[in-house]
């Protein structure tokens, strides 16, 4: 016997390391792969996440962590597909958490306050489910990592920007008026400061530096949009027409070439200085003129502007000129900078409607309440917090 266990052995470890060697090749085939479609950066991100929470707590609870962070992003990354967004994936961020990149805007105020509550409400499930956890085992720490997984999400829910709540109550805000989502957040900054001094906290204030310029992208991106609207209103009044894009570059494209071939008869003369029945000038010089008058009233349009808050301010911004080079044929080219100032919709964020805000205020408020029920919950439960103490280490 002991002649067949001596022989057993070594074909038992050659043969584990032939299927090792046979197997090998594939895992790091495999391995090179899943390293490629990872983004160095991510990784990177991800080790030191991991490293920073584990100096601090223990390794055991860094990766708690970093699932629970995960996993709330991933509520955010699968709204973000919802809405047909291309994403950039999740980052770690040392000891700041974590986002989810879009690489687009998002498409209207509804599209931001579903992906901002995704995230808690993924949390929120994932809590529930360890919490579930503690019902079936009776275990203590269950019980606490859900009350802290519910913590977690819920100061998530903070209404300061650029925090899932504080995302949720702009978009709110914005689509009761623009005045009062300016004011949300200027209230937002002054408030996370606030709470930052008096719990001397500093991801807050980090936090709040975020707000304070996501203020002022917004404050730029109404003003592009008052903008681009005074200047359509300016030159539909003028020609005439209806106050839309299209409709402007239709009739400016028309009248130019009408006046370039000389039916200077076919349209009232709103835009031109002088008469055009004395002859005075040559039918070319006619749509010159016109299409100065036109980038004159743009710009006068835009020179000069009602803020928000109703005080008159100069708009440095120039408006670009048209290009007064026609083609052969009368028309107007179509990549006219006027024309693309006009159609140029990117800074425009669609409101909700009454109905579709007020479902997203309740859906704010009622995920809060059911993460502070279960904090309460976990918070009444013996033994918990000696067992997370320990769990933290």
């Amino acid at each position: 016997m002991d002649a067949t266990a001596t022989t057993a052995a070594p074909k038992r470890k050659y043969g584990i390391l032939a299927l090792l060697a046979k197997l090998g090749g594939k895992f790091l085939a495999l391995l090179a792969k899943l390293l490629k479609t990872l983004k160095v950066g991510k990784v990177v991100l991800a080790g030191a996440s991991f490293g920073a929470y584990a100096l601090l707590f223990s390794w055991k609870f860094a990766l708690v962590l970093i699932a629970s962070l995960v996993f709330h992003e991933m509520g955010h990354l699968w709204a973000m597909h919802r809405y047909g967004l291309k994403t950039k994936g999740i980052y770690l961020i040392p000891l700041l958490g974590a986002a989810a990149v879009s690489e687009e805007a998002f498409p209207s105020r509804k599209a931001e306050t579903v992906i901002a509550l995704m995230g808690p409400l993924w949390g929120f499930g994932l809590a529930l489910g360890v919490f579930g956890l503690y019902g079936l085992t009776h275990e203590p720490l269950f019980a606490a990592l859900a009350g802290w997984m519910a913590m977690l999400n819920l100061f998530n829910l903070l209404p300061v920007n650029p925090l899932d709540g504080g995302r949720v109550m702009k978009s709110i805000a914005y689509s009761i008026s623009s005045r009062l989502g300016v004011a949300f957040l200027a209230c937002g900054i002054l408030g996370g400061f606030v709470l930052a001094h008096y719990f001397n906290f500093g991801l807050v204030t980090f936090l709040t530096i975020f707000g304070a310029m996501e203020l002022a992208g917004e404050v730029r991106r109404i003003r592009a949009v008052q903008d681009r609207k005074r200047v359509l209103d300016a030159l539909a009044a003028k020609l005439g027409c209806e106050a839309e894009p299209e409709a402007v570059i239709a009739t400016i494209t028309r009248v130019s070439g009408q006046l370039r071939k000389g039916a200077t008869a076919m349209f009232p003369p709103r835009l031109l200085d002088a008469n055009p029945y004395t002859g005075r000038f040559e039918a070319r010089e006619w749509s010159s003129h016109f299409l100065d008058r036109v980038e004159r009233v743009a710009r006068e349009a835009r020179r000069e502007q009602t803020s928000i808050f109703r005080r008159r301010k100069y708009h440095v911004t120039p408006i670009h000129a048209l290009n007064v080079s026609t083609e052969e044929d009368g028309a107007l080219g179509g990549d006219q900078p006027l024309f693309d100032f006009l159609r140029n919709k990117k800074d425009a964020m669609p409101a909700m409607t009454p109905l579709e805000t007020a479902g997203g205020a309740a859906a704010y408020v009622g995920l809060a309440i059911m993460l502070a029920a279960l904090m309460f919950a976990t918070a009444h439960i013996p033994a918990a917090g000696a067992a997370m103490h320990v769990f933290i280490g």
